[in-house]
């Protein structure tokens, strides 16, 4: 069963990036602890560095703080053994039995990093002085979805009186149509004696126009146009094609969603529009017989078969188009994921700094970083397995132990495919102590879709 967003992969990478370190719901920071600045003693930390470090006076100990990357936050902190000699300003520290070799400035106020790289070069790192200790950087289990409280957060449609099976076998016919003529060197054929209709794939111009004056962005020639139920445009934009004929002018009048970018949300627009081609999208039985790995005995019952993997994303989708959310969706549904994206994005930008030499602030305007887009990109992942878990707990839907063993399975084997060196032991050790809440989360969302599937496919 196919999946929104492709979901899984995505958070596939989340578990194992965040399943090393131990949760804390809790940031807390140290007070701050002015340290004078003509003293090594003291925090200091490098944009360019993995790590912070703290000096102490009258000790042979310092700590090493472990850095998400880019941010002076820490999820690790390590006793290491230093020397320092004041009278030429050299600082040896020892950690995990590895060296590291500083030269401390006074008149620069900065300490200095000696290093080798892998072909015997010599770098240096920088580090200026902090008079904060690092915060300690939040972690977060992934979301135990099936004991967050659903009692009236959702107003659901009635998911269950949809009739999904005319749009999805447009659907499949549409992702049929594109992956042969994907790699087929003839033409598909196109359509001039009827007009525009759902399922069609049509060629347009269009200017869209707000209060007669064309806005950015919103002019193409050539565009092509899947007339379905997720067309990938505003709602009304490709449904206002149907009905017109292949060299036909006309306006559709459209609103924009009140959550979309560009300070355009709810302004109300009029595309023009000219329809320059329909495309028939059903293969012809010749066109079947010559695509390769076919495994079915018509086009039809390829079509069908198609229809039926796709139907409970559909399902899923109509739902997520028609629900409402009653108040704030719980920090514990969504924190995890917005933390992934977070710190993923520092270690984009910290990429930057590293090899060239930028500041955060460009570097992270560089990835386009939006703090507010990767939070309702996390909410918006989130609600895909609350609604799950909603259609779960009102269906009293349940998993057999052999569905539960599959998905494991492949759990076990998407780790071992992303680390050659872990063993099949190991992996499975991984997802039975760390992935559980994973697991269960998966499942829920493959049983509500497989049920939303044989229901709605009417």
């Amino acid at each position: 069963m196919k999946r929104l967003l492709s979901l899984v992969a995505w958070l596939l990478l989340c578990v194992l990036a965040l399943s090393a370190c131990q949760p804390s719901e809790e940031t807390t920071k140290k007070p701050a602890t002015p340290t004078p600045d003509d003293e090594v003693y003291g925090y200091w930390h490098s944009d360019k560095a993995s790590f912070a470090l703290e000096i102490t006076e009258d000790s042979t100990t310092a700590k090493c703080y472990s850095l998400t990357t880019g941010l002076y936050e820490y999820y690790a902190v390590q006793d290491a053994t230093f020397v320092y000699t004041e009278a030429d300003g050299s600082l040896t520290l020892t950690l995990e039995d590895k060296v590291y070799n500083f030269v401390y400035d006074a008149d620069e106020d900065t300490l200095t990093l000696f290093s080798t790289n892998s072909s015997g070069e010599e770098y240096t790192t920088e580090y200026v002085r902090q008079y904060d200790a690092p915060a300690e950087h939040a972690v977060y289990n992934f979301p135990k979805f099936s004991e967050i409280d659903l009692e009236g957060l959702f107003t659901m449609p009635d998911y269950a009186s949809f009739e999904l099976r005319e749009i999805a076998l447009a659907e499949a016919r549409m992702d049929i149509f594109s992956d042969y003529f994907s790699t087929a060197l003839e033409q598909p054929t196109t359509i001039t004696d009827r007009p525009a209709q759902f399922g069609d794939l049509v060629i347009i111009d269009y200017v869209g126009k707000i209060d007669g004056v064309a806005f950015s962005g919103g002019t193409a020639d050539d565009a092509e146009i899947s007339i379905l139920y997720n067309s990938g445009y505003i709602p009304g934009f490709a449904e206002g094609i149907i009905g017109h004929s292949v060299g036909e002018t006309f306006d559709v009048a459209v609103t924009f969603p009140e959550n979309y970018g560009n300070g355009m949300g709810g302004a109300n627009a009029v595309f023009t529009m000219t329809l320059k081609t329909i495309y028939d999208v059903r293969l012809t039985e010749e066109q079947f017989a010559n695509y390769q790995y076919i495994i079915y005995a018509t086009y039809e019952e390829w079509v069908e078969a198609e229809a039926e993997a796709i139907v409970g994303d559909l399902a899923l989708t109509k739902i997520m188009d028609e629900y409402t959310v009653n108040g704030e969706i719980p920090e514990a549904a969504y924190m995890y994921f917005y933390q992934y994206a977070r710190d993923s994005a520092y270690a984009n930008a910290h990429a930057y700094v590293h090899y060239y030499g930028i500041d955060y602030e460009l570097a992270l305007s560089i990835i386009g970083y939006n703090d507010q887009t990767y939070l309702a990109q996390s909410q918006y992942v989130a609600l895909n397995y609350l609604i799950c878990e909603q259609i779960k707990r009102d269906q009293n839907l349940t998993w057999t132990d052999e569905e539960y063993q599959e998905q494991v399975d492949a759990f076990v084997e998407s780790i071992m495919e992303n680390d050659e060196t872990i063993t099949k032991e190991e992996a499975e050790a991984h997802v039975k102590n760390n992935l559980a809440d994973y697991v269960n989360a998966e499942l829920t969302c493959t049983v509500a879709l497989n049920w939303l599937a044989e229901t709605t496919f009417r």
